[in-house]
C-alpha cells in the first residue's frame, strides 16, 4: 500500500505496524472498532538483521 491507499479519515491510527501495533488494531477490532488504520514506514533498506533493538 502506498500514501494514495490511505482513509481521507479514520477513526483510530496506530502507529506501527510490529508485533504490537498488530496486536493493538486486532484486539480493538475485536473489540467493536471498526474504523482502524494501520500505518507503518516504508520499505526499509537491506541490512541483514532486524529493525527492532
Amino acid at each position: 500500500m502506498n500514501t494514495t491507499d490511505l482513509p481521507d479519515q479514520s477513526t483510530t491510527v496506530v502507529v506501527g505496524a510490529g508485533a504490537v501495533g498488530c496486536s493493538v488494531a486486532y484486539h480493538l477490532t475485536e473489540l467493536g472498532a471498526e474504523d482502524v488504520t494501520v500505518v507503518d514506514q516504508g520499505p526499509l533498506p537491506v541490512t541483514g538483521g532486524s529493525s527492532v533493538h
